[in-house]
């Protein structure tokens, strides 16, 4: 989960940092959040009843990356800390949510998150 909203807002933040135009798929924060919400149904997996909950606590992070981040056009060492930051608020929203399963499909996710984007950057 995490490692999936991280991807996509690292995605964003590393267009941004680089001047580069976002990919229309990543432009919003309806967009990113709807894309995570989906990547984490199928890879954690999500059951319908977990969906709204997940799908809220997305948007409004994406949102507070779009606000705190985003917006204000953060160089790159602010902007990975109040990502981070911003992460760790999400995180602890969306585990309680969880199984163990879940938070253990979330690590794997996340480790294999970490090396695509180091591929990238």
């Amino acid at each position: 989960m995490k490692a999936t909203f991280t991807f996509l807002f690292t995605l964003f933040l590393a267009f941004h940092l680089s001047g580069q135009t976002i990919p229309e798929k990543y432009d919003t924060p309806e967009k990113r959040s709807k894309i995570a919400t989906e990547q984490m149904i199928e890879a954690l997996p999500l059951s319908q009843g977990e969906i709204p909950a997940i799908s809220r606590i997305n948007l409004k992070y994406a949102r507070i990356v779009q606000k705190q981040v985003i917006d204000p056009e953060l160089n790159w060492w602010s902007a990975f800390f109040k990502m981070k930051e911003i992460n760790s608020q999400r995180e602890a929203e969306l585990f309680p949510l969880l199984n163990d399963t879940q938070i253990r499909n979330f690590n794997k996710l996340k480790a294999k998150t970490r090396k695509e984007m180091m591929g990238m950057l």
